[in-house]
């Protein structure tokens, strides 16, 4: 596997960022735009947490909060784990396996630089696979 370095260098550039004081409809409606299952939450540059559809889902329609007046500091998931940029991406894989996360926050030098899902983790695992297993013709099978 790569290391978390060439993962998160070759993440589509997203803007899913928001403040933490927005209203979880704000936060919504950048996710939707972004076509993502997160937001991250910064203040004055610095990173805060994670605001993720379970969250919404878990913390706002279960509770019979309004999205348009809840605000993400107040249900967003703050405690995230994390790797350092130059770890192998392993390392994503068995926080996600050990502590069932989807979300892993990647530091350099103790300084926030992204965010790992176990979409990207998955998406790595397939790219090196089909590297490595021979291509078949499915639409024309020899005879």
């Amino acid at each position: 596997m790569k290391l978390v370095r060439q993962i998160i260098e070759n993440k589509a550039s997203h803007f899913n960022i928001i403040n933490e004081d927005d209203t979880v409809l704000e936060a919504l409606r950048v996710m939707n735009r972004e076509n993502l299952s997160y937001v991250i939450v910064m203040d004055d540059k610095k990173f805060k947490g994670i605001f993720c559809e379970k969250d919404y889902a878990r913390k706002v329609i279960l509770h019979g909060k309004h999205s348009d007046d809840t605000k993400v500091k107040d249900i967003m998931f703050k405690d995230l784990h994390y790797v350092d940029i130059d770890d192998a991406s392993e390392s994503c894989l068995a926080i996600m396996c050990n502590y069932d996360v989807k979300y892993v926050t990647v530091l350099e030098d103790y300084q926030f630089r992204g965010i790992i899902t176990s979409e990207d983790i998955m998406k790595e695992t397939l790219s090196e696979r089909v590297n490595t297993v021979p291509s078949r013709n499915l639409l024309c099978p020899e005879n």
